[in-house]
């Protein structure tokens, strides 16, 4: 079975957090984290697959 991780990253590159995907669907909070942009890194068997850019208000 593949291993999705999920790892979201400060617009300066620093890694504030890594889960694993074990859903379809996945709700991530960013409440503690200011406004700004972030990165979302999606890897898979530790290739990435994806990267999506958020940006908070």
């Amino acid at each position: 079975m593949p291993v999705m991780l999920l790892s979201i990253k400060s617009s300066s590159g620093s890694e504030l957090e890594t889960a694993q995907l074990l859903d379809v669907r996945t709700i991530i909070d960013l409440s503690r984290y200011p406004a700004g942009f972030y990165f979302f890194n999606i890897t898979q068997n530790a290739r990435l697959i994806e990267v999506k850019k958020i940006v908070k208000k």
